[in-house]
């Protein structure tokens, strides 16, 4: 197996997804969980690569088993507290919310906050995605108030951002 970057990985990931070929990204991305070599970092990032694509294509249950597979990953690589870690978690949390676990996805997005309020500008659009996912979560648990919270703190971060004005809209 190749020992690539994990920003290398999905540039070769992107070039199977522009051509909307999901069955080959998703054996390009399952050759590297096959692979003993593979490291750590680079299957986190396969891990959450696979469950977005998951996802995207309705598979309810390799979705989830990816999301669990990388939540682990974390701790054993001792990273849980990291901005890497806050992206997994808000992969994760998004995947449980997509199959209709949005109880679940919360502590999920909970945790992936905390992280990224005390690790990122403000302005940063991480932020403004986090605010409005976790907003939708809410609002499918009847939460409402605090659903209007994040979705208040995702226009104002995405309203201080170039570029993100249809971001700020659709919050």
């Amino acid at each position: 197996m190749r020992n690539i970057s994990p920003e290398q990985l999905v540039k070769e990931l992107d070039c199977f997804l522009h051509k909307n070929d999901c069955t080959g990204a998703k054996q390009y991305l399952l050759s590297y969980t096959e692979a003993p070599d593979t490291p750590k970092n680079l299957l986190l990032t396969v891990r959450n690569e696979l469950m977005g694509l998951c996802r995207k294509t309705g598979q309810k249950d390799e979705a989830l088993y990816n999301a669990a597979e990388a939540v682990s990953m974390l701790s054993e690589m001792g990273a849980e507290n990291s901005v890497v870690a806050a992206t997994t978690y808000i992969n994760a949390a998004t995947v449980k919310k997509a199959f209709g676990m949005s109880s679940e996805a919360i502590p999920l997005f909970e945790k992936a906050k905390a992280i990224y309020e005390s690790s990122l500008p403000k302005n940063d659009k991480r932020l403004g995605g986090l605010y409005n996912n976790m907003g939708l979560a809410m609002v499918d648990e009847g939460r409402f108030e605090e659903a209007k919270r994040l979705y208040a703190l995702a226009i104002e971060v995405m309203d201080s951002v170039l570029d993100g004005a249809i971001d700020s809209a659709v919050s």
